[in-house]
């Protein structure tokens, strides 16, 4: 049996308080996505659907040694007739060998600007008796809100573009991703009788000059929706997505002028409240 530890890029995640969990369903549910994906691969690798049996998914802790993300895949029956079963410690776990058995006996590989795919007349998949462990329990990626092209700047990027950046994580077989893009509704739907929606078509209310004169490239309420979206389809795959703390209220993700002016919260002392700078002492 092959072992191995598998090393990735690992960024620190600093103030975690929360983390995602996979949305409840029943095991077979939970299959029906990485089902779908291995019968998508197949259809480009091959050309042909994928037999019906011809992969099979189990979710079983004890897979794993150290109580992290693991996963075992396993060959059954002969070379002529061979099926692959892939336990996971976890569902993600499950679509880390998923991409795995692809990368081996379909040639895959997965870049972040693009997968490679090559053709084949057909999947051999007999022989297999691999596990992998991850050696980290956290490893992740921080989006910010940096400015640029759009494939460099997530702060544009709509449900494809994050689709796509989420089926990456997969591939590399990370498991944490943390959102910090920028402007979010967070005050609109916690205060909707005090702080309104601003109109998209005017300049952000507050807004200064120069790197503070800031407009939004989506809406504020569709960034809303597009990040529960986001998060339900990471969710759904198994992925963690941690909040941070810190100044939630920065040049870029400011302190609604409503609240202020309703709500009238006292300050930081020394707060620049000019520059709207400030975090709410409450």
């Amino acid at each position: 049996m092959k072992r191995a530890v598998y090393g990735v890029t690992i960024s620190i995640v600093a103030g975690v308080i929360a983390f995602g969990t996979v949305c409840n369903a029943s095991a077979q549910e939970s299959f029906d996505l990485p089902l779908a994906e291995f019968a998508k691969y197949h259809k480009q690798i091959t050309g042909k659907d994928a037999p019906n049996g011809a992969i099979r998914f189990v979710i079983d802790p004890k897979v794993s040694k150290n109580g992290r993300d693991a996963y075992r895949i396993v060959s059954e029956g002969t070379r002529f007739a061979a099926t692959v079963a892939i336990t996971g410690s976890n569902i993600r776990s499950v679509w880390y060998g998923l991409y795995d058995l692809l990368e081996r006996r379909g040639g895959c590989r997965w870049f972040w600007d693009g997968d490679i795919v090559p053709k084949k007349d057909a999947l051999d998949l007999s022989g297999l008796d691999v596990r992998e462990e991850a050696h980290f329990e956290y490893r992740g990626i921080r989006y910010f809100a940096h400015r640029g092209l759009t494939r460099f700047q997530a702060e544009q990027w709509g449900p494809e573009d994050w689709k796509k950046e989420i089926d990456w994580i997969l591939k590399r077989r990370l498991n944490t991703f943390m959102l910090r893009i920028g402007q979010d509704d967070l005050f609109q739907r916690t205060f909707p009788d005090v702080c309104a929606y601003p109109d998209p078509a005017k300049p952000l209310p507050g807004t200064g000059h120069s790197h503070d004169d800031r407009t939004l490239f989506w809406s504020l309420r569709y960034r809303g929706e597009l990040r529960r979206n986001l998060q339900k389809y990471a969710f759904e795959r198994g992925l963690m997505v941690p909040e941070d703390f810190g100044t939630m209220t920065h040049w870029y993700s400011r302190t609604p002028e409503d609240f202020l002016a309703k709500k009238k919260p006292e300050f930081i002392p020394l707060a620049n409240k000019g520059a709207n700078y400030h975090v709410p002492n409450s």
